[in-house]
């Protein structure tokens, strides 16, 4: 959602246009919902003194993990039903 208020605000569009909800009702709803994020996450970050700062707060905001957990090769070809066959 942050990324949609921030792209509608480059672009000067609504929301509900960029996703192309017609009902008057839901777009004002949708409209208000990004805006209302949009500003609250805007304000967060506003409080930051620094990059560093601001960076750690958008992660935290939007739940984003600052350090990538690493994948479990076996696991994800375990899933795709790969099975992984260690040699002799």
């Amino acid at each position: 959602m942050w990324e949609l208020h921030k792209l509608c605000q480059a672009y000067n569009q609504l929301p509900s246009d960029v996703f192309g909800i017609d009902d008057a009702w839901a777009a004002w709803d949708f409209n208000h919902a990004v805006l209302t994020f949009g500003r609250y996450v805007g304000n967060e970050l506003d409080k930051c003194k620094d990059q560093n700062a601001r960076d750690r707060r958008i992660h935290d905001l939007l739940g984003i993990p600052r350090k990538p957990k690493p994948i479990n090769i076996n696991a994800l070809m375990g899933m795709q039903g790969i099975t992984v066959q260690r040699g002799s």
